[in-house]
Formats: structure tokens, C-alpha cells, sequence
């Protein structure tokens, strides 16, 4: 099935990046994230969207989720300092990591 809103790269844009940079390297398509997530707030609107941070913690998607409304699922006193750091209210965030840490458990606090 096609979607005319899915992200596709032309097997030639491919080579030269394969050419132009070591591997393994990571293309993202933010437009795309933003697709998926608003495909996702469509039809399950009942349902706090929450992006696992751990997935890929890169501030600019992180960035267009927080824009989007979304919620953050955090793992680790890093993450969730990043996130504080970016404005990100703690009300956002959800601790779901079943080993919480010292560090995490301060992080919580502030």
C-alpha cells in the first residue's frame, strides 16, 4: 500500500551518502516523525503519546514531539536532566525504568 506521506530516499541519494560518510550512519526524516505521531494522536486520542527517549535521544526529534504535545518516557537520571535542560516539564516525563537509580531518583526531584 502506498502512503504519499511516507519518507522515501532515492537509492541514488543513498549512494552518495553511502560515499560520503563512514557507516553505519542514520538518516531521519522529522517530517516523517511528525506524520507518524499525528497518524498515532488520530486515531488513538485517548492516549498520552509518550516517545521512549532511550530510542534515539536526539534533541531535534525530541524537539518535534515536545512541539506535537507529546509525553516522554525516560530511563535514566541523564535523560531526564536533558529533558528539564530542554523546558520540559516533569509532568511529561514517565520514569518506567524498573531499576531506578540514585541519580535518577534526584533527577526526579529537581
Amino acid at each position: 500500500m502506498k502512503n504519499a506521506n511516507y519518507f522515501r530516499l532515492p537509492q541514488d541519494a543513498v549512494r552518495q551518502l553511502n560515499d560520503a560518510y563512514d557507516t553505519p550512519f542514520l538518516i531521519l526524516s522529522l517530517e516523517q516523525i511528525e506524520n507518524n505521531y499525528r497518524f498515532l494522536q488520530k486515531h488513538m486520542p485517548r492516549v498520552k503519546i509518550h516517545y521512549a527517549v532511550k530510542a534515539n535521544p536526539d534533541k531535534n526529534i525530541v524537539t518535534v514531539v515536545n512541539k506535537l504535545g507529546g509525553y516522554f518516557d525516560v530511563a535514566s537520571g541523564g535523560e531526564i536532566n536533558d529533558l528539564a535542560a530542554m523546558n520540559i516539564a516533569g509532568e511529561r516525563m514517565l520514569y518506567a525504568n524498573p531499576f531506578k537509580t540514585a541519580v535518577g531518583l534526584k533527577a526526579c526531584q529537581h
